[in-house]
């Protein structure tokens, strides 16, 4: 399957937002907070969704649930997180901290306790595992799939209500994203259509309205009270942003260094995740006690975290590709 590229430069962007939002000089009560970066996984899934729907859509169900192809899938991104998590657990002892128990070190890294970001592996692991049930049923059904779905999706959110689930569980759980993934595979197999401007602009506005109604007034959502801002309602604000983006520019080539570097940027998001996670949660507290990044400004401290992510990152992904590509392939 050729890459689209447009996919790879919005993975670089939404990656370069995760690291922005980590550096915590957005305020995570900000318009900016709301409407850009709490965006970032939401959009995510449903690139996801997308690529996963162009990749199978001439395979049956049984050939997407093939054992082997579903190992390679889960072995590439679970050797990275395992990886990561070494290093974490490595910088832990090294500090002297805390002494962690067997039970702590399992546990830490089944729920991603283990820095920002940490649950986005095993988000990713449970979609290799659900996506090929959501495609068939998106496309032996169609609109009717995706409600079924979101149906699905909807009664977890009920569940999770009625049983008060814990934040750190329902945090690493997939089910909150099954409507935008859905979705993502329904673009990817609808791609070919016309998109009615008006409904996606009215989808667009729905979306706006669940997002900014708490924001600006004291009402509180009684069902999505946990990550409210990036529920199954989110889909109908980044849904029509992404249709825009993939359709209109599917055929985006870029010939230049920069559209280059951004493009292997977005093709090591997966791996640069992991890098941003071991730097703020160990590498900037080390620096901290070195240089004081606070007095260099804000900017400074973006620009330093970027830095370190990004190239941390692709070199992450290429020494990953080199070693384990094979079990990969």
């Amino acid at each position: 399957m050729q890459r689209i590229k447009i996919i790879d430069y919005i993975k670089a962007l939404f990656i370069i937002f995760v690291v922005v939002t980590h550096t915590e000089v957005i305020p995570g009560d900000s318009i900016v907070q709301l409407f850009i970066t709490a965006q970032v996984v939401p959009g995510f899934m449903l690139l996801s969704g997308y690529t996963y729907a162009l990749s199978s859509q001439k395979k049956t169900l049984r050939q997407m649930c093939n054992t082997r192809k579903m190992m390679k899938a889960i072995c590439r991104y679970l050797v990275p997180a395992i990886i990561a998590y070494l290093i974490y657990l490595v910088g832990w002892y090294i500090r002297g901290d805390y002494r962690l128990t067997i039970w702590d070190i399992v546990y830490r890294f089944v729920m991603g306790l283990y820095g920002p970001g940490g649950y986005y592996g095993g988000i990713m692991l449970q979609f290799v595992l659900l996506a090929p049930v959501l495609f068939f049923i998106v496309r032996k059904y169609n609109q009717f799939g995706v409600l079924i779905i979101g149906v699905i999706n909807f009664l977890f959110e009920i569940i999770v209500r009625i049983w008060n689930m814990h934040e750190v569980v329902y945090r690493v759980l997939i089910f909150k994203y099954l409507l935008v993934i859905a979705m993502g595979m329904y673009l990817c197999l609808n791609r070919m259509k016309k998109w009615h401007k008006k409904y996606l602009v009215l989808c667009w506005l729905i979306g706006v309205v669940y997002l900014i109604l708490p924001y600006c007034t004291s009402y509180q959502y009684h069902l999505f009270t946990l990550w409210s801002e990036t529920s199954m309602m989110d889909t109908f604000f980044i849904f029509p942003m992404m249709c825009v983006a993939l359709l209109k520019f599917d055929k985006l080539e870029g010939a230049n260094g920069i559209a280059k570097v951004i493009e292997y940027i977005g093709k090591a998001s997966y791996h640069i995740m992991y890098v941003q996670l071991i730097y703020f949660v160990g590498v900037k507290d080390a620096l901290y006690t070195m240089i004081d990044l606070q007095k260099m400004g804000s900017l400074f401290e973006v620009v330093f975290a970027l830095a370190v992510s990004l190239v941390g990152g692709v070199i992450f992904h290429k020494l990953d590709t080199k070693i384990f590509g094979v079990i990969y392939r």
